[in-house]
């Protein structure tokens, strides 16, 4: 049953089953089913920031691997959504 049921996750996402995802020319639907399962098991979304002027290019970089980094800019996200749920409950 569970076979079952990833092969329609897998075709849900890939648009096609298994055998597809192995061919040689498929590395697009391999990319897209990784990035779509991995979404749905942990939610994410991706945000891209401008470089600020002034700033070493490769310490910005870095901020991509960065825990503390992610964690403060986790933890700025959860403040923004909280103060817009709030500030729409007052408006209603």
């Amino acid at each position: 049953m569970h076979t079952f049921l990833f092969g329609w996750f897998v075709y849900g996402i890939a648009g096609c089953d298994l055998n597809c995802l192995k061919k040689e020319n498929s590395p697009k639907n391999l990319r897209r089913f990784t990035i779509e399962s991995k979404k749905a098991v942990t939610p994410h979304i991706t945000v891209k920031i401008a470089m600020p002027e002034g700033i070493d290019k490769e310490e910005f970089l870095k901020l991509e691997d960065n825990d503390k980094f992610l964690h403060a800019l986790s933890l700025f996200v959860k403040r923004w959504l909280k103060r817009n749920v709030e500030a729409k409950k007052r408006q209603t």
